[in-house]
């Protein structure tokens, strides 16, 4: 049997992602070199938001308040968004991935309280034995699901992941800002000008900040286009 490409989706029903997504349901968080050490489960949480400092104060309460939360720390601040180190005594997922063979392909990302794995597994009914493995080795009740996707969801997937660290804070703003208040719809609801009123500089930054942007997005989306 060929191997299964596909999303795990866990969803840890009260755990701190579950509450913060209560609060902040249109967050999205990335969880970057997962690994596992000893008895707990260490990674890097990133986000990008508007109200960046409010989003990071809370995350950080509801993880100081989860019983499985072992050690945090805040890594880097930005103006619109943040990465924290985070350990944790909850390994489930990993061990489960371990004993079926099965292998994570990048970041994870968490939404509404759920957490998307992308993941290989070496044949069918392993996904099956996953999701089981899972639902045993979590100490809180947790839903599991198995999504199959096609190998380019994936590439798209870790492109995005890729572009969002490559875009600066003042593109994001310049893109949103933009998006917005019309810029890209046809025909525009304002200019370039308007926008860089609003933003309070200059035209010629307001151009050369989206262009920039606007690069960045075709190079992470040139080969999968080019190629379809």
């Amino acid at each position: 049997m060929k191997a299964i490409l596909g999303f795990l989706c866990v969803k840890h029903v009260g755990s701190c992602w579950d509450n913060f997504a209560e609060v902040w349901p249109e967050a999205i968080l990335t969880w970057r070199a997962l690994s596992l050490v000893g008895t707990t489960t260490q990674f890097v949480v990133e986000f990008y938001h508007r109200n960046a400092k409010q989003m990071l104060n809370d995350l950080m309460r509801f993880l100081r308040q989860d019983k499985y939360t072992e050690r945090i720390k805040i890594i880097q601040k930005l103006r619109y968004g943040a990465r924290i180190g985070v350990s944790r005594k909850i390994t489930g997922v990993l061990k489960a991935v371990h004993l079926t063979n099965s292998l994570i392909l990048g970041d994870c990302l968490v939404s509404e309280g759920i957490e998307y794995y992308p993941i290989l597994v070496p044949r069918y009914p392993a996904a099956k034995d996953l999701m089981n493995l899972v639902k045993e080795l979590s100490p809180e009740k947790t839903n599991v699901w198995f999504k199959f996707v096609r190998p380019e969801d994936v590439y798209i997937l870790s492109n995005i992941q890729q572009l969002l660290r490559e875009l600066t804070p003042a593109e994001k703003r310049i893109l949103t800002t933009a998006y917005e208040l019309g810029y890209f719809d046809w025909p525009r609801l304002h200019s370039s000008k308007d926008i860089a009123r609003f933003l309070n500089i200059s035209n010629t930054t307001f151009l050369e900040l989206l262009r920039r942007a606007e690069k960045k997005i075709l190079t992470a989306l040139y080969m999968f286009i080019r190629t379809t």
